[in-house]
């Protein structure tokens, strides 16, 4: 078997806690400080513990596609230019702005959203997802994920307001 197969397998058994405990997040109501009272770290500190694991034999790139996989709502992907464009560190603290930045990024197109069409939260996340995959069901960390490749080379900071 492939040794990052392995890898991968290992890091999973040995990170599970961690996995399981994200699994239900979802980027559009993620609160990074957040405590798991059974792991003793916050959201965000999971979240980067997870990345630096998958990393230190997938490089970040891989981390991040690896981490996507397993906490599909929750994780958006990034590459080597996307990480330019939202000028964060290719490390674990990098990996978390990025991720508060996509969540920012998704917030703010939620209050374009739902002032425009009078919707509820709620609803205009349904309305935004049916409008860009129809039945399929897909992800906002998805759908950021293919607004940064759309837009790839672009600075985001224009995007995300504070």
């Amino acid at each position: 078997m492939d040794m990052h197969i392995e890898k991968f397998e290992e890091t999973i058994r040995n990170q599970i806690e961690y996995v399981k405990a994200l699994r239900e997040k979802a980027l559009e109501n993620v609160d990074y400080n957040s405590q798991f009272e059974n792991l003793g770290v916050s959201v965000g500190d999971a979240i980067r513990h997870l990345f630096s694991q998958f990393a230190n034999f997938l490089g970040a790139i891989g981390a991040s596609k690896a981490l996507h996989l397993l906490l599909p709502k929750l994780i958006v992907i990034w590459d080597s230019k996307i990480r330019e464009d939202y000028e964060v560190e290719a490390n674990a603290d990098g990996f978390l702005q990025f991720q508060k930045l996509s969540k920012k990024l998704v917030e703010n197109a939620l209050i374009d959203f739902i002032k425009e069409y009078h919707v509820t939260r709620d609803g205009a996340i349904k309305r935004i997802l049916e409008l860009r995959y129809g039945k399929k069901i897909k992800t906002l960390a998805k759908l950021i994920d293919e607004f940064n490749w759309a837009t790839k080379g672009q600075n985001k900071s224009r995007f995300i307001q504070e």
